[in-house]
């Protein structure tokens, strides 16, 4: 396989491709089931609609690759770097993200139930109306992210010092005594982002 290149809809279930680069390639729609990527570098690769359940992408680079609508179920993705990358409506189910770099990720509607996110950096990720239930969040880094409308509920070891360095929770789904504390320490964080936004500015203005 050679960066750059497009390998659209072909079967590699099972393929070995430890620290290969391929930075750019097209690999929508591409079977890599159960597949060695480890320490690979996929920047900007194209996988969308890809199916690499159970694959292995430890430490691997995603730099800013489209995986929209891809199949992650079960993946390792441990100390893996996808700052910037395109996970929207993602299947995510029982994946390790444990260590990996997330900043500004996109998971708008990704599906990321069960999932190990221990110690994962998610600042400025954009969570919105994702569903993390049941995700294991200790020690995540959480600055910025945006959580407006995700369901959080049954989510372990997520604790108040982690949603208040959050951007929103309006809509967001959590258990209700943490609900309820949180509204009571952080009332502004339930307001959509542009309320927040207005209101800022107008108190720029009066000020």
């Amino acid at each position: 396989m050679v960066k750059g290149r497009s390998y659209c809809m072909i079967d590699f279930e099972e393929i070995n491709l430890l620290e290969t680069n391929l930075q750019g390639v097209n690999l929508e729609g591409a079977i890599l089931e159960r597949s060695s990527i480890e320490e690979a570098i996929l920047d900007g690769a194209d996988l969308e609609r890809a199916n690499l359940r159970e694959a292995n992408f430890k430490a691997t680079n995603l730099i800013k690759a489209n995986l929209q609508r891809t199949d992650l179920k079960k993946t390792n993705l441990e100390g893996a770097n996808l700052e910037e990358a395109n996970l929207r409506e993602t299947k995510l189910q029982g994946a390790n993200l444990r260590e990996a770099n997330l900043e500004r990720t996109d998971f708008i509607k990704a599906n990321l139930h069960g999932v190990n996110l221990v110690e994962s950096y998610l600042k400025g990720a954009n969570l919105k109306n994702a569903n993390l239930q049941g995700t294991n969040l200790f020690r995540a880094k959480l600055d910025g992210t945006n959580l407006e409308g995700a369901n959080l509920r049954d989510a372990l070891n997520l604790s108040i010092d982690q949603l208040s360095q959050l951007r929103a929770l309006y809509n967001v789904k959590l258990d209700e005594k943490l609900l309820i504390k949180l509204k009571e320490k952080f009332p502004f964080l339930f307001k959509p982002l542009k309320q927040q936004f207005l209101e800022y500015q107008m108190n720029i203005l009066e000020a």
